[in-house]
């Protein structure tokens, strides 16, 4: 069962918010459209530069892949983020967190291997992350439980932290 959360009984025209959470902008204030509006509109920050900045690393070949995957996939959180702060319908929700979950991953991936020797792949650490994120999406899409979600990006966004602070340096 999911704990209590914040809800805005306010409808609009994506009908009755069926997400785990509902943050604190009041919902459908500024158009029937949108049901958060700031949260939805501040996300072409999400998408914009890191898209060219991800195009700008390929095409100059600037960077190896991983980097600009992490690129992209901040792009897929913004578009997410987008969908989930626009409707606030639990499958846009998913479409928010998971891309953070896999996003945040793809960056614990390249902080690791920063001092690896060019263009080598540490398969098995490849492995390790792909099952952390799969097992996080099993687990989350099945309780519904938002602090599923919640501690599953803390521990990774925390070990990312730690990692490039300590690891790195």
């Amino acid at each position: 069962m999911s704990p209590p959360m914040y809800r805005d009984s306010s409808s609009g025209y994506w009908g009755f918010p069926s997400s785990t959470m509902d943050w604190c902008e009041e919902n459908y204030a500024v158009t029937s459209y949108v049901a958060e509006f700031w949260n939805t509109v501040s996300n072409v920050v999400f998408v914009v530069p890191p898209l060219l900045t991800a195009y700008h690393l390929w095409k100059h070949k600037l960077s190896e892949l991983g980097p600009i995957v992490c690129f992209l996939l901040l792009t897929v959180v913004g578009f997410g983020s987008f969908a989930f702060h626009c409707t606030l319908l639990y499958h846009s929700q998913l479409l928010d967190e998971l891309p953070m979950i896999y996003g945040t991953c793809a960056m614990l991936y390249c902080i690791i291997e920063i001092r690896s020797p060019k263009d080598s792949v540490n398969k098995s650490l490849i492995v390790i992350l792909i099952s952390i994120s799969l097992s996080i999406t099993l687990i989350y899409g099945s309780l519904k439980n938002p602090l599923i979600f919640l501690w599953s990006y803390g521990v990774l966004a925390a070990a990312l932290f730690i990692y490039s602070t300590f690891a790195v340096v």
